[in-house]
């Protein structure tokens, strides 16, 4: 299993939830692993792609994407996709989310 690290930082509007910040780790975590958006997901042997991060933290209203990092340790500074070997998947826990 590859941890998956993600650091987001956000403009946020008033319509921004209170619980804003823990809705979107929430939802990557959900996206990741099959359960935000049918048939989407990382399964055994798909690569984390950058791009699709957007889309999890998007279903949270009253805010913009400043900066998105992904990587495979603590404080990522990745803006691209990450590959995962033929044998491996990705992991996902909130604890390694960050939303600025």
């Amino acid at each position: 299993m590859i941890k998956i690290y993600v650091k987001v930082t956000l403009t946020k509007f008033s319509d921004y939830p209170g619980n804003g910040d823990d809705l979107i780790k929430q939802a990557i975590v959900d996206y990741a692993e099959g359960r935000l958006v049918a048939d989407r997901g990382f399964s055994v042997g798909d690569d984390v792609i950058y791009s699709e991060l957007f889309t999890p933290i998007n279903s949270v209203v009253g805010q913009q994407v400043d900066s998105l990092f992904i990587g495979i340790s603590p404080s990522p500074a990745g803006v691209s996709s990450l590959p995962i070997d033929f044998d491996e998947v990705s992991s996902w826990d909130t604890s390694n989310i960050e939303v600025i």
